[in-house]
């Protein structure tokens, strides 16, 4: 846990490097926000397993970083899959059951065994199991919703590094404006 949060302290006090493009830059900040986010929320349920009695705080705090990672990695169907256990581990069928979906829907390396824990859920739930393939494909559209979201913000954070960078050359461009000769003689006395 401690190496997580030394790492999340560490990104957020990197800046963009100059020769990077903005969208590089985002997608490898946001990359490594949600895997210190993911272990960290991996951490606590781990933590979780090993503990004796209610263990409800630790797996709400599972649950805030993985939903941290989701946020920065939209995509990023491991989390979802976590998420989906953990909220199995609280009793809360309804948000295990979304977050087993939209694992599967991702088709990642989690996306069988989501299946077959929604295919569990549904039947101790007494739900029809025919249903699963069309939940799965709202959470790909709930997922892509958020996916949008995101390129939405890299898109606007282009455009603003476009501006600046217009603007600089703008500057850059622009006419000397010739100073009279009063103030030439001025600044030549004071050296």
């Amino acid at each position: 846990i401690d190496y997580a949060v030394e790492g999340l302290r560490l990104l957020e006090m990197i800046e963009k490097p100059a020769d990077t493009p903005i969208r590089r830059w985002v997608v490898l900040r946001d990359r490594g926000v949600a895997d210190a986010n993911y272990a960290q929320g991996l951490a606590y349920l781990k933590k979780s397993l090993g503990m004796v009695g209610d263990s409800t705080v630790i797996l709400n705090r599972s649950i805030e970083y993985l939903e941290k990672a989701i946020e920065a990695d939209p995509r990023f169907d491991a989390a979802y899959f976590r998420l989906g256990y953990t909220y199995t581990r609280l009793d809360d069928a309804d948000k295990a059951i979304e977050n087993y979906a939209r694992t599967a829907a991702l088709d990642g390396i989690a996306a069988q065994l989501a299946l077959e824990q929604l295919q569990t859920l549904y039947e101790f739930l007494k739900k029809d199991p025919a249903g699963i393939p069309q939940f799965t494909q709202e959470q790909l559209a709930y997922i892509d919703g958020k996916t949008a979201e995101k390129e939405a913000q890299i898109q606007l954070l282009e455009e603003e590094e476009r501006m600046k960078l217009q603007q600089q050359l703008d500057l850059q461009l622009q006419p000397q404006q010739p100073q009279p000769p009063q103030q030439q003689q001025q600044q030549q006395q004071q050296y």
